[in-house]
């Protein structure tokens, strides 16, 4: 009875965040009480206040402001690479697992090269050859996160289409679209789910990440990442600088965990 009651509250809890942050994303032009992007150098390094809700930081820009408009370049990148990466693995996965021969072949040799190697380090070559920015990050990440989860579908649709359903279907003449439609994506849809959710919580850490490194997302676009970098010089004279960052990327990743595993529990995927 506690678990239960332990993990509804947590649902409730971590999807008020992602609404909340995800309103605040799309909205910030809007809603940021002073330009993210505004310095007054007499108001640098304030701590936390009634006037500046989370401190300033070494340039005089409001930290709160920066880190609502940050979500924009944080969360919206991640769900978009995580969209972009679903979409690409469903439809190479399934077609590969469906028709198999020498593209399946092809896939599998692939995605076993791929997986070879830690996905950082895949991501680390590929912007070393686009460059900084934020459209060769995200670019980046979809090539190495498209790969796992299309392998997964293939698995399953390998496996699904020996069901004996789909055998009767197919001598009762429906078209290869129909069957994977109607009788084998909806198999697969739920843990397509539970993966991409699972991944919008890693993506995002990858985005900070590299942006923190520099080779993501440029100053002075308030990416929680790139804060963190730029704070990284004032951690003993103005903590807050890299707390607040590093506290908001670890409640939406959190938040995204438990997501996944109420996703997965739901759908009662292990049975």
């Amino acid at each position: 009875m506690f678990r239960i009651l332990w993990k509804k509250k947590a649902l409730i809890f971590s999807g008020s965040i992602l609404l909340l942050v995800f309103l605040f994303a799309l909205l910030a032009p809007f809603v940021v009480p002073v330009d993210p992007f505004d310095g007054d150098t007499s108001h640098r390094l304030l701590p936390p206040s009634f006037e500046y809700w989370f401190g300033t930081d070494h340039l005089g820009r409001d930290v709160f402001s920066r880190l609502l408009y940050g979500a924009r370049y944080s969360l919206l990148g991640a769900l978009t690479v995580t969209i972009i990466a679903t979409i690409l693995s469903i439809v190479i996965g399934t077609f590969a697992g469906y028709k198999g021969g020498w593209l399946d072949q092809i896939f599998m040799r692939l995605s076993e090269w791929m997986l070879a190697f830690p996905s950082l380090m895949i991501a680390l070559v590929l912007v070393g050859m686009f460059g900084p920015g934020m459209i060769n990050l995200m670019l980046a990440l979809v090539l190495v996160f498209w790969m796992p989860e299309a392998r997964l579908i293939r698995n399953m649709v390998v496996r699904l289409k020996e069901e004996r359903y789909v055998h009767v279907a197919k001598l009762h003449g429906v078209s290869s679209f129909r069957v994977i439609t109607r009788h084998l994506f909806p198999f697969v849809l739920p843990h397509v789910l539970v993966m991409a959710t699972l991944n919008v919580g890693s993506v995002l850490l990858h985005i900070a990440g590299f942006s923190f490194l520099g080779l993501g997302i440029q100053p002075p676009l308030p990416e929680w990442g790139a804060m963190l970098n730029a704070s990284s010089d004032y951690f003993y004279s103005a903590p807050w600088l890299m707390i607040f960052p590093g506290l908001i990327i670890f409640v939406i990743v959190l938040s995204f965990n438990i997501l996944s595993d109420y996703w997965r529990d739901t759908l009662n995927l292990q049975k």
